[in-house]
């Protein structure tokens, strides 16, 4: 052996002994591997990566003993150059070690020794080896799949890693039916990474344990908006005494979209506690927030919603406006011949003064049906009623069909009746020609003109 390169593995400079061990690799004589297995203690990492390396090159059942070191090793970079070079080797002998190495605190570690196991033959046994293999490779929902095992081989990608591989192992716990996963969940929501925090959100909305309410109350406050959001949906899944105020707060949210999460969640909690803040943000600024407080208000079905609904009815948006109809039709078939509806005209005057054409319309639209209402209602109504309890019964089914919340149902409920050619649906007509939408005006106006036009049916 060449006592010059015996020579410059001990000296004092790293390089040095780097050079000499790589050169020493290239000669492959056995006699080398004792040599390198002293240097596994080198001081210097970069001299123990080289020895790791090196002893790749020999096809000898005397280098699993220095390169299993190395396995352990403080430097993830030379546990990996260890797991690649156990591979290389292509010694069956190796493969405990390696799988040892699947639980490996860093990805990079564990990938490279899956890698060698694979290389070797090797095929897990067990249900653990199995979630610690798909672990290591990045599949993280397949070893979801083994249970309960992959628990502690997913819990080991949350202590590092990249924020991807911390996210995909938050979704993978999620899915694991072990109550050990909650408090890793929860640790995750103060995550360094955003994207992470709001996939821990997301996971402990599927797992839907209670213990989790405070955790997730805490999230709502979190700095970046899309984590905020992904709380306040999972706290209206969630539900229970203590979520009300937090969804509360965020109704003021500086996001629209956090607000609108907070309406929806209050919605779904079907409190009658949260029709008062819900009605608190009608006017809200934002048209995705009001859609959302219309369709909350429409599933409560609470009639202290009319007056906030009447005056939603001259929106600036069209599918706002159109929301309201509905959700007053669930609430009261007769919205407009109710006081609370009457209560709003003032409002709805001064929106006829208002820029905005359509807000204009609307308000003189639905002023007009309210005060047609109130006609019906002081007096023609008993005979209007009695007319039409001698009606058809298809022609009163139909009447009933003008007021329903399917658009679509008015529509052709209006035509119907046009081609009944029945006198007695004037009032009703009259009140349709007042529709929200603007179809089912103009079918109503015309189904009126036809039945004048033809003889009265008796």
């Amino acid at each position: 052996m060449n006592w010059w390169l015996t020579h410059q593995l001990k000296s004092t400079k790293p390089d040095a002994r780097i050079a000499a061990i790589r050169k020493l690799a290239i000669t492959q004589k056995v006699e080398s591997i004792g040599m390198f297995a002293e240097m596994v203690g080198d001081p210097d990492p970069s001299v123990r990566q080289a020895v790791a390396e090196a002893l790749s090159s020999f096809r000898d059942e005397r280098v699993v003993i220095p390169l299993s070191i190395l396995l352990n090793d403080t430097s993830p970079a030379i546990r990996e150059a260890a797991a690649i070079a156990l591979g290389d080797t292509g010694l069956k002998r190796s493969e405990k070690q390696l799988i040892s190495s699947l639980k490996d605190s860093n990805a990079q570690v564990r990938r490279a020794a899956a890698r060698s196991l694979e290389l070797l033959g090797w095929q897990p046994s067990s249900s653990e080896e199995r979630a610690m293999h798909w672990v290591a490779i990045g599949r993280y929902m397949q070893a979801a799949q083994e249970g309960e095992t992959a628990f502690i081989p997913l819990l080991a990608v949350l202590q590092g890693d990249t924020y991807q591989q911390r996210k995909a192992a938050v979704e993978a716990l999620s899915r694991l039916d072990d109550e050990r996963a909650i408090r890793p969940l929860i640790a995750a929501l103060k995550d360094s990474d955003s994207h992470v925090r709001v996939s821990a959100v997301e996971a402990i909305g599927r797992m839907g344990n209670p213990e989790a309410v405070d955790a997730v109350i805490s999230a709502l406050k979190d700095e970046f908006p899309p984590v905020r959001v992904a709380s306040a949906e999972v706290l209206g899944r969630i539900g229970g005494p203590k979520v009300f105020n937090p969804l509360t707060v965020a109704l003021r949210d500086k996001s629209w979209d956090v607000r609108r999460s907070a309406v929806e969640a209050l919605g779904r909690l079907g409190d009658e506690r949260v029709i008062d803040p819900l009605l608190s943000v009608y006017k809200d600024n934002d048209t995705d927030v009001r859609m959302a407080v219309v369709r909350a208000l429409a599933a409560l079905q609470d009639p202290r919603a009319i007056p906030a609904l009447v005056i939603t009815l001259t929106d600036e948006q069209r599918p706002v406006r159109e929301a309201a109809v509905t959700a007053l039709l669930r609430i009261d078939q007769y919205w407009d011949q109710t006081e609370a509806a009457q209560s709003v005209m003032p409002e709805l005057e001064a929106a006829q003064r208002s820029r905005e054409y359509w807000v204009r319309q609307a308000a003189s639209d639905v002023l007009t049906r309210i005060a047609q209402a109130r006609v019906l209602n002081q007096g023609p109504e008993e005979e209007a009623s009695a007319a039409m309890a001698q009606a058809p019964l298809t022609v009163q089914l139909l009447v009933g069909l003008l007021r329903d919340s399917d658009r679509d149902f008015r529509l052709a409920a209006a035509e119907a009746l046009g081609r009944l050619g029945d006198v007695r649906v004037e009032i009703a007509l009259g009140l349709a020609q007042q529709d929200i939408d603007p179809w089912v005006q103009s079918a109503a106006g015309h189904a009126w003109e036809a039945i004048q036009h033809r003889p009265v049916r008796k």
